[in-house]
Order: structure tokens, then C-alpha cells, then sequence
């Protein structure tokens, strides 16, 4: 009975009160249910604290491991400074697991582990190691051991690794495989995998072909054009990358598409936009800036890059930079090569040459 109400609870706290209330009538089963409401909170300090206990009264098995190892793994992802002891303690607990048969699940979270923690190194030995044992591997430990060869930027591991694993790899394992060679800035390398991927592609796919560095935004315009993405639509990441590549020649035009194509806008939008644009057209600049303004009841508002990119846009157009100004000296920024503090200076303080000219 009372293994199966501390089995349904979610709250930590409470299933480790009631473990303590109920200490001389627990089973191995009490302390696994226990662990598990640890593993889904993220209480890692706990968990290892109530697993010791297991192991000074029972022989645990892989379930107390697994638990254990995994509210490690949980609590990575939101750890500050402590992320490298709860690393280590789940490579410690994996390690010891010796008497007790091997669980892929335990394995599973040590990788993952591995992942969050950035270190690859480990993971890569681990799994070196693990491929000639029994256990076999399945789908989630490969895209674990990619996530941490791509944390490392080990492009080259993480494509060796996926041509020997084929038949677990799945959109996720080659998206992150991509994302390996994004991080070692290996462009080629990039679009083979595209060009050989055999399944569906995703939005992540996409995004992250769109987030390559190439020579031209008329080079990532045709690779986002490939046949592969036909079916998908741009999301506001999608848009965002390519309006950053959209610089120099006549990108602004292409600029100016995938901002009146993209209706759900952030500030990045934004900023990118008005960038892309430049001194080409600062008409169209001021109608996104106005655009902008009129999202201002929605919590949407200008930063800084705004209204310096504006402002450059504007160059040589002394009323609307002046108008520009004047407004940028209502709000709280302060703009690095214009004090709008103090719109207008007295005559004869020390101004930039620009704002000068403006006076």
C-alpha cells in the first residue's frame, strides 16, 4: 500500500517525508519510488542521499541506478557551478554498477549526462568501450554521444560515429550531426549531409542549414530552396538567420521579402532587418522602425541596435535623424555615438561631429 502511494507522487519533498516516517517498514521498492519522484524534480542531492541509504540496507538493483544516474542528468540542465560534481557523480554511480547486471537505461543517462556537461571525451571512450559488450545500443545513446561530440565540435567523430550506427539513426541523429559541423564550421562537410540524408527533413534541419556560414545569401537562399525543405515552412528562426546572411549587393531586396513574409516578428527581426537594408533604402528603413512602434502595446519595443541601425540607415537625412533622436531621448537608451540624455546640448558643449551637423 504504501509503496504504491509513494509511487504517485510527484512532489519529492513529500515522497522523502513520507520515506522518513516510514524508514523500518521500506522495501527496496519504497526507496526506487522515492528515487523516481527525485529523478523527475531534479534533485540529485537527494536522489544520492536516499540511494545511499538503499544501499546500506539492500542488495539495489538497475531500476535504483537508473533513477539515481538520470536525476543527475535531470538536474544539468538548470545547474550553475555544481554541474561538474553532478557529472561526476553520475559517471561515479555507472561506474560502480559492477555487481549489478548492465541496464541501457543507466547507460543511457551517463551519456546523457556526458552531453550536458560537455564532455565528449568520456562519452566517446565510454562508448568505444561499450560496443563490444552484450548490451547492444539503441537509438537515444547515439544521439547522446552526437550531442556531446557536437557540444565538442568533433565533427569528424560524430560523422564516423553515425555511418557505423545507420540503423538507429534517426532525423535527430543527423540534425546533430550537422550541428557538428556547424560548430567546427565545416561548410562542405554540411551540405554532404544534407545532400545524403535519407529520411525526411525536419524544421530543425533547416534551421540549422540556414544557419551555416556561407559565401553568399544567395548561397544559403539556394540551399534552403532544396527540394528537401519543400514541404516545410520557415519558422521565425528561419527568417531571422536569413536576414542576417542578407548583407551586402542586393540583399536587401531579399531582406525586405522574408520580413513581409514573416508576420510573427521579434526584435531580432527587427534588428536584422533594419541591418540587411542599410543606407540602400532609408524610407523602407523608417517604415520598420514604425511598424516596430506600433507592436510597442504588445511588449515588442526598440533596443539599441534598432535605432543605431536606423540611424545609419538615415545618414545625411538631418530631420529624420533628428526626429530619430528625439525620440531615442524619451526612452532609457543610451546609444554609444549619440547622448540623447541631453537632446538638445547646450552651444558649445562637446558633441559627436554627426550630432553636430544635426544642432
Amino acid at each position: 500500500m504504501q509503496n504504491t502511494v509513494i509511487s504517485g507522487l510527484d512532489q519529492w519533498w513529500l515522497a522523502t517525508s513520507l520515506l522518513e516516517r516510514l524508514l523500518y517498514n521500506c522495501t527496496l521498492i519504497t526507496y526506487n519510488s522515492v528515487l523516481n519522484a527525485c529523478e523527475k524534480s531534479g534533485q540529485w542531492n537527494s536522489a544520492l542521499r536516499i540511494f545511499t541509504q538503499a544501499l546500506q540496507h539492500f542488495k539495489v538493483d538497475a531500476f535504483s541506478y537508473s533513477a539515481a544516474i538520470s536525476a543527475c542528468d535531470s538536474a544539468l540542465l538548470y545547474l550553475g557551478g555544481e554541474k561538474g560534481l553532478a557529472w561526476t557523480r553520475a559517471l561515479h554511480l555507472e561506474q560502480s554498477m559492477a555487481p549489478v547486471p548492465q541496464n541501457l537505461l543507466c547507460y543511457n543517462g551517463t551519456l546523457s549526462a556526458c552531453e550536458k556537461s560537455s564532455h565528449w571525451e568520456f562519452a566517446l571512450h565510454s562508448f568505444l568501450q561499450h560496443i563490444n559488450r552484450p548490451l547492444k545500443v539503441d537509438g537515444f545513446t547515439l544521439n547522446a554521444l552526437l550531442g556531446a561530440l557536437a557540444r565538442g565540435s568533433q565533427w569528424r567523430w560524430a560523422l564516423w560515429i553515425l555511418q557505423g550506427q545507420l540503423r538507429w539513426a534517426n532525423i535527430i541523429s543527423y540534425n546533430t550531426a550537422m550541428l557538428a559541423c556547424v560548430e567546427s564550421e565545416q561548410w562542405n562537410q554540411l551540405l554532404q549531409l544534407l545532400d545524403e540524408l535519407p529520411i525526411a527533413a525536419d524544421l530543425i534541419t533547416m534551421n540549422t542549414m540556414a544557419s551555416g556560414s556561407y559565401s553568399h545569401w544567395i548561397r544559403q537562399l539556394q540551399v534552403l530552396s532544396s527540394y528537401k525543405f519543400s514541404s516545410l515552412e520557415p519558422d521565425i528562426l528561419t527568417t531571422n538567420l536569413q536576414l542576417s546572411a542578407a548583407h551586402g549587393g542586393n540583399g536587401w531586396h531579399h531582406a525586405l521579402q522574408c520580413f513581409l513574409a514573416q508576420r510573427d516578428r521579434n526584435i531580432i527581426t527587427y534588428n536584422a532587418s533594419l541591418k540587411a537594408l542599410g543606407s540602400a533604402s532609408w524610407l523602407r528603413s523608417l517604415w520598420i522602425l514604425q511598424s516596430l512602434m506600433e507592436q510597442a502595446p504588445r511588449g515588442l519595443r526598440g533596443d539599441v541596435l534598432t535605432f543605431e541601425a536606423c540611424l545609419a540607415s538615415c545618414e545625411g537625412q538631418f530631420l529624420q535623424e533628428a526626429k530619430l533622436l528625439n525620440i531615442v531621448s524619451q526612452t532609457s537608451l543610451e546609444l554609444k555615438l549619440w547622448n540623447c540624455k541631453n537632446w538638445p546640448r547646450p552651444r558649445g558643449s562637446p558633441t559627436p561631429r554627426r550630432y553636430r551637423m544635426i544642432l
